[in-house]
């Protein structure tokens, strides 16, 4: 096998690929690179006869004539070439179906200077698939070329340089690819041949045959034509063949011989011809029928068969319709035909008309009733002969009604008459007469309810009438309504019934509604007076008076007689309580209650004290027994001593017998708010024994801190400094029940007076948040005294209450006034809570 190397193409031939390199004014020697389909194979360049083939598997294609690398141009130098369809080498045939890259132009084609082909003429086998490109490039003595039929694509610039080609022939039926027109470029198939990809030399593109008649009319017969020969200097011969005569589009190849001198081809020219389709006209005849009746049957007839066709070649009846339907009105409606179908005619439709006519019709005017004093109905009619279901027919002209009636006649039958109807799709005659009848209009006449009082004179009855009509009024009645009831002056309280009757009237129907008369409760007047009375007295008898009784009338006329009522009782507090009056009933009154006052005032008392105090003895616990005539507690009282001493325990208060002597004690009840304070009642205590020690004991009692005796000397002055625990401060000091509080300096030390007798100091602890030991008098004072405590300058209404340390509440009590005497225990340690202060002591 011998390997060709070109230089500077790159070109595609039987599907492989060759590679060439280019440099401008250098030749250099590459490698080919074949690139093989899985079908291809190696290629084989060699000379047969006077033409050089390149051998690719079984076919050949007509390549340049350069072998190797030669210098300066290179190509056929002989006149004329005539490529065999196959070739022969080393045994084996070769189809040649491609004309090679510059095959026959000069193989240095790129060089300005190159010089054309002398090639004068190129036979091509019917083998001849493609022609590449630049295969004819620069062949400037070429003057016609014919492309086999067998040619499927021209390459790019396949006959560029051809200066001289004149004359092209295309035998392929359809145009290649890329294919060129060149001078006279004659095709068997313009429509094909529309668009080459370039042209040269003035082309021009002419059909080979021209046939004189393209179009026919069907006529049953087969249709002729004659043709001339396009082809300048070629004789043609053809055999016209037979033609089809059916309606449609026809197109036949036809094979054409051209011959001129020694030289003939064979192409298939094409013959286009239409057979139009011949005129056949369809009519419908013209029909009528009356309104609302069915559409009758239309006929249709055929003009225009031809060589004696007739309907039978009809292959779809046309459709025959018309819009008329049953429900169309009286007039003119086109009858339509389309749709048919023939072969070989054109159908031509000429339409008809479809008359709807009227039907005859009847009717008479419906009677119709109104009421007096109203407008006049809408007047019907009734028909006979209606079509379609018709209620009422269609109108050019509306019937009007005519009738003597108006709205302000009188009860009676009056005739309506119908006149100028004129119906669209009816004949109709006069329409016959109908009655409108009146009656009489209804009038309701209605008693207007009344009210009157208890034992009052009846009042004038009076009526409402409603449904008057044309501006009638109580005038229009021929007698006017009578009104009465069955209730007197002294008819108790409820309602009773008013009767209406009597009235009349020529055009009115006249129903009665009865009216009520209601006759409504006196207001009776109940009321009390004000009272007093003292605390823990019984309430007195409280008297109701009345005011509004009519005629003979009286308290033993109710139903029920109202009571007095009020919540205070016996041991009510001090203070006024309403005095309600309820609970009264009665037929002919309603009750105005008017309450009164119940006012309790404080009572008085007095202490009853007949208990002998003068035989008592040192060391005698003698129980305190006066007694209040409220049951309050008593108070007991005596100046200071030394002999004896008075101390609570529980709800009774005792008398501590010391020493010997005599002396007065006190006893009082101070009140509260339901009694006044009583006076002071006093006894004497007169005790035998011996007389205390000459120096006494001073007694130091402060909360938590307990209770601590001192035995002191007679005259001698203490000082204490009072340091509270945390949260706490000092609230009061009290000496001898003597408040000091007073007293107290900033660093919280008191001092006491010179100590003669036996002596208590009470210290009273207030919650606070004093980080000082700094006494303070506070807004509300609690002291210490020989009986328990006293609540000074306390709020009134505000709660007192005592618990021990453990929580359990020993005392409880409402401030009447800003002082308060809670009698305590000895040796307990209490929590006072006065309002929102808490305090701490021992007592």
């Amino acid at each position: 096998m011998q390997t060709i190397v070109q230089k500077g193409e790159f070109h595609e031939s039987n599907n492989h690929t060759v590679a060439f390199a280019k440099q401008q004014k250098v030749w250099l020697l590459l490698i080919l690179v074949a690139i093989y389909s899985p079908n291809s194979f190696a290629q084989t360049k060699v000379k047969i006869g006077d033409l050089y083939y390149v051998l690719s598997g079984s076919y050949a294609s007509v390549s340049n004539i350069g072998f190797e690398d030669i210098p300066g141009d290179s190509y056929y130098t002989n006149n004329s070439y005539t490529i065999p369809s196959t070739v022969n080498n080393d045994g084996l045939e070769y189809t040649v179906n491609e004309i090679g890259i510059l095959a026959f132009g000069p193989l240095n084609s790129y060089r300005s200077s190159s010089k054309g082909s002398t090639t004068k003429s190129v036979t091509m086998p019917s083998t001849i698939k493609y022609i590449r490109d630049n295969a004819f490039y620069k062949c400037e003595n070429i003057t016609s070329i014919v492309i086999p039929a067998s040619v499927e694509s021209l390459g790019s610039g396949s006959f560029s340089g051809c200066n001289t080609l004149r004359e092209t022939i295309y035998l392929p039926q359809t145009a290649p690819i890329g294919w060129m027109a060149a001078g006279k470029t004659y095709v068997p198939d313009k429509k094909s041949y529309s668009n080459p990809s370039y042209s040269i030399n003035y082309a021009n593109v002419i059909e080979m045959i021209s046939f004189d008649q393209t179009e026919f009319y069907y006529t049953g017969k087969v249709p002729t034509t004659t043709w001339h020969n396009n082809m300048e200097g070629y004789t043609a011969s053809l055999n016209m063949p037979s033609l089809k005569g059916e309606a449609g589009e026809h197109e036949l190849w036809i094979p054409v011989t051209f011959t001129k001198a020694d030289e003939s081809f064979t192409a298939n020219v094409v013959y286009r011809y239409t057979v139009k389709p011949a005129k056949l006209t369809v009519k419908v005849a013209n029909a009528s029928r009356e309104y609302g009746e069915e559409n009758p049957d239309f006929n249709v007839s055929y003009f225009g068969f031809v060589n004696g066709e007739s309907k039978s070649v009809i292959t779809t009846n046309p459709t025959v319709s018309t819009t008329a339907i049953e429900t169309s009105d009286v007039g003119d409606y086109p009858i339509t035909i389309n749709g048919g179908n023939a072969a070989n005619y054109e159908l031509v439709y000429e339409p008809g008309v479809l008359t709807v006519t009227k039907a005859p019709l009847s009717a008479r005017v419906n009677d119709a009733t109104k009421l007096y004093g109203a407008q006049n109905p809408a007047f019907t009619i009734e028909y006979y002969g209606l079509k379609n279901n018709e209620t009422t027919p269609a109108w050019i002209t509306q019937p009007t009604f005519q009738t003597d009636a108006t709205k302000s006649s009188n009860v009676g039958q009056y005739t309506v008459k119908a006149i100028n109807a004129v119906p669209v799709n009816y004949i109709m005659g006069e329409i016959a007469t109908g009655t409108l009848t009146i009656t009489s209009a209804p009038l309701t006449i209605k008693a207007n309810d009344a009210v009157r009082q208890y034992y009052s004179e009846e009042p004038n009855f009076t009526y409402t009438c409603n449904g008057f009509v044309n501006g009638d009024n109580e005038n229009i009645l021929s007698s006017t309504p009578t009104l009465s009831t069955t209730a007197t002056r002294s008819s108790n309280v409820g309602t009773y019934e008013i009767k209406i009757s009597g009235a009349s009237s020529e055009n009115y129907s006249i129903s009665y509604v009865n009216g009520t008369l209601t006759i409504t409760p006196r207001t009776l007047i109940a009321s009390v007076g004000n009272y007093e009375r003292l605390y823990n007295e019984e309430n007195p008898a409280f008297e109701i008076v009345y005011d509004g009784f009519m005629g003979n009338d009286d308290v033993n006329t109710l139903s029920t007689k109202p009571v007095t009522k009020t919540v205070a009782t016996k041991t009510s507090d001090v203070g006024t309580y309403k005095i309600d009056v309820t609970g009264g009933s009665a037929v002919n009154y309603s009750f105005n209650y008017i309450s009164g006052t119940l006012t309790i005032n404080k009572a008085e008392q007095k202490i009853s004290w007949e208990q002998d105090l003068s035989e008592l003895k040192v060391g005698d616990q003698v129980e305190l027994k006066a007694v209040a005539s409220s049951g309050l507690p008593i108070t007991y009282s005596m100046d200071y001593n030394s002999a004896a001493e008075i101390y609570s325990a529980g709800n009774k208060s005792y008398l501590d017998c010391k020493a010997g002597g005599s002396f007065l004690i006190r006893a009082v009840q101070s009140g509260n708010k339901n009694y006044y304070s009583s006076p002071r009642a006093s006894n004497t205590i007169i005790i035998s024994g011996s007389n205390p020690p000459s120096d006494p004991v001073l007694t130091i009692k402060q909360a938590d801190n307990g209770s601590v005796k001192v035995q002191v000397s007679k005259g001698s002055v203490y000082t204490f400094t009072f340091a509270p625990s945390n949260g706490w401060k000092v609230h009061s000091v009290t000496f001898n029940n003597t408040d000091v509080t007073s007293q107290l300096s900033g660093d919280g030390k008191f001092t006491t007076p010179a100590i003669t007798s036996n002596s208590t100091l009470y210290v009273v602890y207030e919650q606070g948040n004093s980080s000082v030991n700094t006494a303070k008098a506070s807004d509300v004072k609690v002291q210490v005294t020989s009986d328990g405590i006293k609540i000074v300058d306390a709020t009134i209404g505000e709660i007192i209450s005592v618990y021990t340390t453990g929580g359990l509440l020993q005392h409880s009590a409402k401030a009447y006034s800003q002082v308060v005497d809670i009698p305590l225990t000895n040796h307990e340690v209490y929590i006072v809570k006065v309002g929102t202060k808490t305090m701490k002591l021992n007592y």
